[in-house]
């Protein structure tokens, strides 16, 4: 069994041929288990350049930033992360268009409603269903009090970031 050195060499090695695998963000957490901020950062910030969709990557970088001071950076890579959420939360339009065209009305509501609330969510702004609506599935209804919490959580640090510089 290969020793801790030999597996992060191992990764180091891989993601500096592949710097789009997701060998990259165990590569990153590595780094960051030993304070090791920078190079953390540069790994991530290949890999978002990459694949500048993926949350995760984007959170872990501006940690990453924050934990090397760039702040004003960080406060980017979250934003940019919010703009990805909109766009999921268009995903949810489209299948409730789609679902519409199937005839499954009640399905398309209860999209609709998560799309509305994602939307909301990220435009910091409360959003009620529409009458019309089923109750929100408790899977759903779960996900949306995790984005809350999420929304909370990035509210607090921009503002910790405001208030540094």
């Amino acid at each position: 069994m290969p020793s801790k050195a030999d597996e992060l060499l191992l990764w180091e090695t891989w993601v500096a041929d592949n710097p789009g695998s997701r060998v990259a963000l165990r590569l990153a957490r590595a780094y960051t288990a030993q304070s090791r901020h920078a190079e953390a950062a540069a790994v991530l910030e290949r890999f978002v350049a990459i694949h500048p969709e993926d949350l995760e990557a984007r959170v872990m970088l501006a940690e990453a930033m924050v934990a090397t001071g760039r702040h004003t950076q960080a406060r980017h890579q979250l934003e940019a992360a919010a703009r990805v959420l909109v766009e999921a939360a268009d995903i949810f339009f489209g299948l409730e268009r789609v679902l519409r065209d199937l005839g499954e009305h009640q399905r398309a509501v209860r999209a609709h409603a998560v799309g509305a609330a994602l939307r909301g969510w990220i435009e910091g702004r409360s959003v009620e269903p529409p009458p019309q609506a089923s109750p929100v599935p408790p899977a759903a209804a779960e996900a949306l009090k995790r984005l809350e919490r999420l929304r909370q959580a990035a509210l607090m640090r921009l503002h910790q970031l405001e208030t540094t510089h």
